[in-house]
């Protein structure tokens, strides 16, 4: 029989629940050529089960008729022919007209669905040509090359500029959200940890648990954004790797309800262990960072530390809210891996908070070569410090640590020598004490470089602002406190032993003077507390006993030293004696006239043995007396006015 058409398809046609017969013209010699196929609204072409129809064949084409109504999408009937040849001409038998028919028309269909496959492809241009070209939709659905002519050519020229090309196309985003960014904007954009199947839904009381998009970012080196006002719940322990980076879409901002911030926040949850670890305890973990993000636990949760790693090198921390809700937990341990220190650490604007009763630390670290700038440090045991090598704590505020820690505690545990420098912080609040140094865990050496400068202590509820550890190895150098305000009455500023550290003291401001005065009897401790320039009293001094102790010339010398025109500053002596004993010298050693600094001096003895003896000012001014300077005529005590 004769083909008449070139159809190969038949459709589409609307499913709609009811209609279940759909004719199709092409030609098929056997049912089994026909073959039905939905096209959903989404997604890919959805073959049909033969089962689910029957097929009714006519001289040119058939239907197909479903034994029920296709629901939805669009139905496709099309020609699939076999490519066996099952009809066989023996010598001698007759050609039968119907049996050849067969054949041929086997062959036409065949060559009809060949040609179909064979236009649905891609084309290249007869003779070649093609190079360069990129594969179009030609008119009529046939894929093809383009000519590079016309509309065609405006196109491919802006998609090969370097400025607009990357604009032309659009990063694929659900339908609910905003309009789809270029990809040009998405290549320059850090990764979403969204993108990694994290759900970001934790709602204070259950959400969907996030550990395994973090944990994939963290094992395949991918530096993951943390997206504005998500709350993301980890229940399982994060393993770190070097290079791991977590960046936040917000800075958090400060205060205590961490859980009110619109932030990029992390929530872990789980109990007896910390939150996250090295994923190799005994390796450097080599970079990492954290930014822009809230830390913290759910109500439940009991976490030792929230992070908690050996050998951190190159880390850094910043614009960061942690903290840790249990009762007894802590916030960052960080230790060194056998005897390698861990180096180059950076922290910024970092605000921690643990519970005042805890035993734990807001930061345990043994770093060197390190730097902590700004933040707040609050609860527990305060912050320790177990490194002794060029660390920096500038402008960062210690507050809270419970009566038997410290707002910070220095401790040497290593052999290097370098500085460990507090610069403009300050000590508030804390109910123990302030600062907290000791060599009781040394493994050696005499040197150790606590140097505070120009900080504040505001402990009303402490007994120390400052406490030196009497045990461990004596003759301790290095200490400093210069330029610092203490607390008010009735906290020991400064608790050392002399004859176990050489602590270097000077140009201090002491709120309360009655602990100046106690301390007039110990000669030793005195040199160590008015340092070299002396200090700043908030109030009258009272020496009562109006006697000159032995060991005070040596003090009054040392003001002399390098400072001719004013060897010795008083300010609100009461009842006493003032201090000098024998003549004002150089820094040379050559004896001077000496000059008295004085304000509110109430009945003080002035002894002035040693001071240079003149007949006038012209011979006092002639031996080296300034202005205002003191010169005695024998018994006669003078000022020189000329």
């Amino acid at each position: 029989m004769a083909v008449s058409t070139t159809d190969t398809y038949s459709g589409p046609y609307e499913a709609n629940g009811v209609t279940v017969a759909f004719p199709f013209t092409f030609k098929a010699v056997s049912v089994d050529d026909v073959a039905v196929f939905i096209r959903p609204a989404s997604g890919a072409d959805q073959l049909v089960d033969p089962s689910a129809y029957n097929v009714t064949l006519a001289a040119e084409g058939g239907t197909v008729t479903f034994e029920a109504a296709p629901a939805s999408g669009n139905v496709y009937v099309v020609s699939e022919p076999s490519f066996l040849q099952s009809v066989i001409f023996a010598s001698g038998q007759p050609f039968l007209p119907g049996v050849v028919n067969e054949v041929n028309d086997r062959d036409v269909v065949r060559a009809l669905y060949l040609k179909r496959e064979i236009e649905r492809a891609p084309k290249t241009p007869i003779g070649g040509g093609a190079d360069g070209r990129f594969p179009v939709v030609m008119p009529g659905g046939g894929w093809g090359f383009a000519s590079g002519t016309g509309a065609d050519d405006g196109l491919r020229t802006d998609m090969a500029d370097e400025e607009i090309g990357a604009a032309l196309l659009a990063y694929r985003r659900p339908a609910s959200l905003p309009a789809a960014p270029s990809v040009e904007r998405k290549l320059f954009e850090m990764p979403s940890i969204t993108d990694f199947g994290a759900a970001g839904d934790y709602n204070g009381s259950e959400g969907t648990d996030d550990t395994a998009a973090f944990q994939y970012c963290i094992d395949n080196d991918i530096a993951a954004r943390i997206p504005q006002d998500r709350n993301f719940l980890i229940e399982g322990v994060l393993e770190l790797r070097p290079n791991f980076s977590f960046i936040g879409d917000d800075y958090p901002g400060a205060g205590d309800d961490v859980a009110g911030f619109p932030t990029s926040r992390l929530v872990f949850a789980g109990s007896g262990r910390s939150a996250m670890v090295n994923a190799d305890p005994g390796s450097i973990l080599n970079k990492g960072a954290f930014a822009n993000l809230v830390i913290t636990t759910t109500e439940a949760a009991q976490l030792e530390y929230l992070l908690d790693v050996n050998g951190l090198l190159g880390g850094q921390f910043m614009w960061l809210t942690i903290e840790n809700r249990w009762t007894n937990g802590g916030a960052i341990r960080s230790q060194k891996v056998g005897s390698n220190p861990t180096w180059v650490n950076r922290m910024i604007g970092v605000n921690i908070k643990i519970p005042d009763a805890s035993t734990r630390s807001t930061l345990d670290c043994d770093w060197t070569d390190s730097e902590i700038v700004g933040g707040n440090f609050s609860g527990g045991d305060g912050a320790k410090f177990r490194g002794n090598g060029n660390m920096k704590c500038l402008g960062v505020q210690f507050e809270r640590a419970r009566a038997a820690g410290a707002g910070a505690t220095c401790s040497k545990e290593t052999l290097s020598n370098g500085e460990l420098l507090f610069t403009a912080c300050t000590f508030d609040e804390n109910f123990g004490r302030g600062v907290l140094v000791t060599v009781k865990d040394s493994p050696g050496g005499g040197y150790y470089a606590p140097i505070f400068n120009s900080c504040v202590m505001r402990n009303p509820n402490a007994a120390k602002d400052f406490e030196f550890d009497p045990t461990g190895a004596a003759g301790i150098y290095g200490p400093t406190i210069n330029n610092t305000i203490f607390s008010a009455a009735g906290v020991t500023p400064i608790d050392f032993d002399p004859t176990k550290w050489d602590v270097s003291i000077g140009d201090n401001s002491y709120v309360d003077p009655t602990w100046i005065a106690s301390q007039f009897s110990n000669t030793r401790n005195l040199r160590q507390i008015l340092g070299r320039h002396g200090i700043n009293l908030r109030g009258p001094l009272e020496v009562r006993d109006n006697r000159t102790y032995r060991g005070m010339a040596n003090i009054a010398a040392m003001f002399g030293i390098g400072l001719d025109d004013a060897p010795m500053v008083t300010t609100g002596i009461k009842n006493g004696t003032l201090p000098f004993v024998g003549a004002s010298r150089t820094a040379a050693g050559v004896a001077t006239a000496l000059a008295l600094v004085t304000d509110n001096l109430e009945r003080v003895l002035i002894p002035v043995g040693g001071i240079l003896n003149y007949a006038d000012d012209a011979a006092a001014a002639a031996g080296g007396v300034p202005v205002l300077g003191l010169y005695r005529t024998g018994s006669a005590l003078k000022i020189r006015m000329a």
